[in-house]
């Protein structure tokens, strides 16, 4: 009888252990996996979209390039008016081909970068209002250069035989005008694009007030033979001084020249 009441409690005794134990081992599981999923959790930086990626750059080579024929077009176009359109694209190809060559920083000028059927005149306003005010009224140029998108080539300074076809196409468009807006901005743009050639930017002395320093002119001297005049401004805006350019041009070749005009 002793020895059946010590075996029941034995018994008794490890049903209570295992009893325990099932308990402790139900506790621990319950918690662990809140512990695990804590430790573990993806934080909200984490789960984030990645970064967005820098807006991409329009590259020449990736454009396929409008067939213009040159001996259809008749005007400039200046950026603005693309970005009017939303269609800046082969001006931001063109200043990609520039930066890439020549490391050249600064905003596309809207005014003063224009286009001619392919050919792209590129003007970088690189001169902040900050730094105007330091050049103390200097008169500052944009930096400017000529791209033709049809070759997808930057033309080089003074190599005005290459741009022969255009000034050719321009002037015998604004042969057709009559005189007025529209021919003085075809004018206009002809005379930057020989400052853009000759001095690396795109200038052109345009105040009507000014009669000693006219607006662009052209003028016939021969058979197929003409004389493109402007002026440019330099100096400072107290003192201001004045180059005149004469561009002559005939049907094989075209010669720059300026000279600076003494003051009165």
């Amino acid at each position: 009888m002793k020895k059946m009441i010590i075996v029941t409690c034995i018994i008794v005794g490890l049903v209570l252990v295992a009893g325990v134990g099932l308990a402790c081992h139900s506790k621990v599981s319950s918690t662990q996996p809140t512990d695990t999923a804590a430790e573990n959790e993806i934080k909200p930086a984490e789960t984030a979209t990645p970064e967005a990626e820098p807006a991409k750059k329009e590259s020449v080579e990736d454009l396929e390039i409008p067939d213009f024929d040159l001996q259809k077009e008749k005007e400039w176009v200046s950026y603005y008016e693309d970005s009017e359109l939303g269609t800046t694209k082969y001006f931001d190809a063109a200043a990609s081909m520039i930066r890439q060559k020549y490391g050249v920083n600064g905003k596309i000028s809207s005014f003063g970068s224009i286009h001619f059927a392919n050919w792209y005149l590129i003007a970088f306003d690189f001169v902040s209002e900050l730094d105007a005010q330091k050049l103390d009224g200097e008169i500052t140029h944009n930096t400017a250069f000529l791209v033709d998108l049809s070759k997808k080539e930057i033309i080089n300074p003074k190599n005005y035989q290459a741009i022969l076809p255009l000034t050719k196409r321009v002037i015998e468009v604004a042969n057709q005008k009559k005189p007025g807006s529209t021919k003085d901005m075809l004018l206009h743009g002809l005379a930057t694009l020989f400052s853009t050639l000759e001095f690396g930017h795109a200038s052109c002395y345009d105040n009507p007030g000014d009669e000693r320093h006219p607006k662009a002119t052209l003028e016939s001297t021969a058979d197929n033979q003409y004389v493109l005049t402007y002026y440019i401004v330099t100096g400072s805006q107290q003192y201001p001084e004045y180059d005149r350019c004469t561009v002559t041009i005939t049907d094989s070749d075209i010669s720059f020249k300026s000279e600076r005009l003494e003051q009165p």
